[in-house]
């Protein structure tokens, strides 16, 4: 059964490592492969850089945020620094799971105080980014089926 632990077998360092007793092992490099073939390249990169911690990803996922809020129109050029920040903000914040006061976000982000539009921002910076990761674990749960029914 497929895994999120799983997409650790991406990391060439990690999948060189025995994995078993012997024999053939549950799940292979391969069907991670297959797996990601099937979602789109801005979740695969996710998928890389959260899960498998191949950080040479990180580009195209700031580069995926960005582009979601070019079209949802948020940005405007007198306040790129600002995005960019918040961008960086959002993704380190997700990677390493810790809670930011409003204190942090604000020391963060060079600013005197957080306010609630900067919040919203924030907010809409991680709806984009856990359409990510939503899309990554569904094409788990849809492999594990597929998966499940080839074995009936």
């Amino acid at each position: 059964m497929l895994s999120l632990e799983s997409f650790k077998l991406l990391n060439p360092k990690i999948s060189r490592f025995d994995r078993g007793t012997g024999g053939t092992p549950e799940i292979t490099f391969q069907e991670v492969s297959d797996c990601l073939a099937t979602i789109s390249l801005p979740a695969a990169a996710w998928a890389r850089l959260c899960y498998a911690m191949q950080w040479n990803y990180r580009e195209q996922v700031f580069a995926y945020l960005a582009a979601c809020l070019i079209k949802d129109k948020s940005i405007n050029g007198t306040k790129a620094p600002y995005w960019i920040g918040m961008l960086e903000m959002c993704i380190d914040s997700t990677l390493t799971e810790t809670h930011l006061t409003n204190r942090t976000k604000a020391k963060a982000l060079k600013l005197r105080w957080w306010t609630k539009n900067n919040e919203r921002h924030l907010q809409k910076c991680l709806y984009f980014l856990d359409q990510l990761d939503y899309e990554v674990r569904g094409a788990v749960t849809d492999w594990n089926k597929g998966r499940s029914v080839q074995d009936i």
